[in-house]
């Protein structure tokens, strides 16, 4: 299995990188073979990629409280140190960059929900930051046009797309939506077509998916799969952890992997 220090991750960035119709540097599709093939290098070299860039991503310099900051403290050149080496600033960016570009499912050996802590829930580079340094979640939320480098694309574009908080249903209406639908389908009926008409019918149908789990505690949100140490699960409050809606399972059953909250890897 690679070492994180063995991967040229600029390499793969720039591998991962293509040009639009415009002339614009964008992300490849993940449908397409570049794209593919940086997925299936990091995750089959080295099935625990994510569990072993933790410490990597908590060397990026804490300037200020804002991400943006913290990234053009990694364009000087240089080195930070791990575990004792050096590490070159380009490649600690260049893995930044990956890690919250690509889906996360596409970087997971295996479906997320049998390795919650690091789904798509977790903001890598925050979850780094709070394992290592004890930095609250909600110190960075209210940032800057960076952020989507803490978050991760798809939890960034989830989160800055909420409608305000007195927009949504009532919690009690949310529950009562959330056991019809176990009632009427079952506990382990959540796909994607269901979930779907279920939370139009609650009223929430226009809310991006990864903010309807926290809401309705579905999918790695739900009580016995959420993992309060490294998951938002309150998309208001990124530190609050709500009280569980009930111990229904409301996933498909799973060999779950388990961590200590700050023993992460190494």
């Amino acid at each position: 299995m690679k070492r994180i220090e063995d991967f040229d991750f600029e390499k793969l960035w720039a591998d991962i990188r293509t040009v639009d119709s415009e002339g614009n540097k964008v992300v490849s599709k993940p449908t397409s073979t570049q794209y593919k093939s940086v997925c299936a290098n990091l995750k089959y070299d080295n099935p625990v990629f994510l569990e072993h860039s933790v410490p990597y991503l908590a060397a990026i310099p804490r300037v200020s409280s804002k991400p943006s900051e913290c990234l053009k403290a990694l364009n000087s050149g240089g080195y930070v140190e791990v575990n004792g080496a050096k590490y070159p600033n380009s490649q600690l960016r260049a893995l930044i960059l990956l890690i919250s570009n690509i889906n996360r499912g596409d970087l997971m050996k295996g479906k997320q929900t049998a390795n919650p802590r690091f789904a798509a829930l977790t903001p890598m580079v925050m979850f780094a930051m709070k394992s290592y340094h004890k930095i609250p979640y909600s110190y960075w939320q209210e940032s800057d046009e960076c952020m989507v480098y803490f978050l991760g694309r798809q939890l960034y574009d989830a989160i800055s797309k909420l409608p305000e908080k007195d927009k949504i249903p009532s919690m009690p209406n949310i529950l009562k939506f959330r056991n019809e639908f176990i009632a009427a389908k079952g506990a382990q009926s959540w796909d994607a077509n269901g979930v779907s008409m279920w939370a139009q019918r609650a009223g929430i149908g226009s809310i991006p998916m990864f903010v309807r789990h926290m809401l309705f505690q579905t999918w790695v949100a739900c009580e016995d799969l959420r993992d309060e140490e490294a998951m938002i699960l309150d998309p208001y409050d990124f530190d609050n952890i709500p009280k569980p809606f009930a111990t229904s399972r409301v996933t498909k059953e799973v060999k779950v992997k388990r961590y200590e909250p700050i023993d992460t890897c190494f």
